[in-house]
Protein backbone atom coordinates (compact mmCIF):
# COMPACT_ATOMS: atom_id res chain seq x y z
CA UNK A 1 0.00 0.00 0.00
CA UNK A 2 1.53 3.83 -1.06
CA UNK A 3 -0.91 5.93 0.72
CA UNK A 4 -0.79 9.99 -0.11
CA UNK A 5 1.69 11.74 1.31
CA UNK A 6 -0.32 14.84 1.60
CA UNK A 7 -4.07 16.34 1.64
CA UNK A 8 -5.36 19.59 1.17
CA UNK A 9 -8.70 21.18 0.92
CA UNK A 10 -10.75 23.92 -0.58
CA UNK A 11 -13.25 24.05 2.05
CA UNK A 12 -12.33 23.62 5.55
CA UNK A 13 -12.79 24.67 9.29
CA UNK A 14 -12.05 28.12 10.91
CA UNK A 15 -8.05 28.20 12.14
CA UNK A 16 -9.99 27.28 15.91
CA UNK A 17 -10.56 24.01 14.57
CA UNK A 18 -7.26 23.11 14.18
CA UNK A 19 -8.56 19.62 14.60
CA UNK A 20 -10.01 18.80 11.22
CA UNK A 21 -7.17 19.21 9.45
CA UNK A 22 -7.34 17.80 5.73
CA UNK A 23 -4.46 15.48 7.24
CA UNK A 24 -6.65 13.60 9.29
CA UNK A 25 -7.78 11.92 5.78
CA UNK A 26 -4.65 10.19 5.47
CA UNK A 27 -2.82 9.79 8.83
CA UNK A 28 -4.36 6.48 9.67
CA UNK A 29 -5.42 8.28 13.11
CA UNK A 30 -9.33 7.11 12.63
CA UNK A 31 -8.65 3.08 11.38
CA UNK A 32 -9.04 0.21 13.90
CA UNK A 33 -5.67 -1.30 12.01
CA UNK A 34 -2.69 0.58 11.02
CA UNK A 35 -0.40 -0.30 7.88
CA UNK A 36 3.20 0.12 6.99
CA UNK A 37 3.13 2.40 3.66
CA UNK A 38 5.26 0.24 0.96
CA UNK A 39 4.97 -3.13 3.49
CA UNK A 40 1.70 -4.03 3.76
CA UNK A 41 -0.13 -6.10 1.21
CA UNK A 42 -3.30 -4.29 -0.07
CA UNK A 43 -5.50 -7.29 0.03
CA UNK A 44 -4.20 -8.95 3.16
CA UNK A 45 -5.11 -5.31 4.91
CA UNK A 46 -8.71 -5.07 3.41
CA UNK A 47 -9.29 -8.54 4.07
CA UNK A 48 -8.68 -8.06 7.92
CA UNK A 49 -11.77 -5.98 7.36
CA UNK A 50 -10.37 -2.74 9.11
CA UNK A 51 -12.97 -0.05 10.12
CA UNK A 52 -13.06 3.57 10.92
CA UNK A 53 -13.11 4.17 14.75
CA UNK A 54 -16.14 6.05 16.36
CA UNK A 55 -16.41 10.23 14.89
CA UNK A 56 -13.90 11.93 17.14
CA UNK A 57 -13.06 15.16 16.19
CA UNK A 58 -9.64 15.49 16.39
CA UNK A 59 -9.55 12.59 13.96
CA UNK A 60 -11.86 13.44 11.10
CA UNK A 61 -11.60 16.30 8.22
CA UNK A 62 -15.08 17.98 8.06
CA UNK A 63 -16.29 21.44 7.09
CA UNK A 64 -18.59 24.47 8.47
CA UNK A 65 -22.31 23.14 8.72
CA UNK A 66 -23.09 25.78 5.75
CA UNK A 67 -20.51 24.24 3.21
CA UNK A 68 -22.55 21.68 1.08
CA UNK A 69 -19.07 20.99 -1.30
CA UNK A 70 -15.44 20.97 -1.20
CA UNK A 71 -12.40 19.77 -3.47
CA UNK A 72 -9.78 17.46 -1.74
CA UNK A 73 -6.39 17.32 -3.88
CA UNK A 74 -4.40 14.09 -2.59
CA UNK A 75 -0.53 14.18 -3.79
CA UNK A 76 0.73 10.71 -4.06
CA UNK A 77 4.08 11.74 -4.11
CA UNK A 78 5.10 11.39 -7.84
Amino acid sequence: MLPPTTATATATRPANFTQYFADNLINQSGLSAGYTSVVTDFDSFFASSPTHKAIVASKIWATPDDITMATIDFSLGG
